[in-house]
């Protein structure tokens, strides 16, 4: 009995389409994968020396870590509308604006005026 292989932390993981699995927040990508191995189930163990090694149907698969690079931290952009600081308003349409004619045709009522 291997004690190494015995006391470590064990999980199930699933290979994605670009050949990662990921564990605790580390993405790992498979080196010399092959299309047969996307979307199927591995065991990534964890051994307490801090090694990690990944198993799939019974044989150990090698692999190395990924790393994103960290998005660059930008300020954040004003509005270009408001660009003079000013509040908008509210829209209050000009005189000769439809809304503002008294046509007593446009009102619900208009044919009871005509009685």
């Amino acid at each position: 009995m291997d004690l190494r292989e015995i006391l470590c932390l064990k999980n199930i993981r699933t290979i994605n389409n670009v050949y990662i699995v990921r564990w605790k927040g580390r993405k790992f990508l498979i080196d010399n994968a092959s299309i047969a191995m996307r979307r199927r189930k591995v065991e990534v163990r964890e051994h307490f020396d801090g090694e990690h090694t990944i198993m799939f149907n019974g044989r150990y698969l090698d692999f190395h870590e990924v790393f994103e690079p960290k998005p660059l931290i930008t300020q954040p952009q004003k509005n270009p509308v408001n660009v003079d600081g000013k509040k908008k308003g509210k829209y209050i349409p000009p005189s000769d604006h439809p809304w503002k004619r008294h046509d007593p045709a446009l009102h619900h009522n208009w044919y009871l005026k005509r009685i």
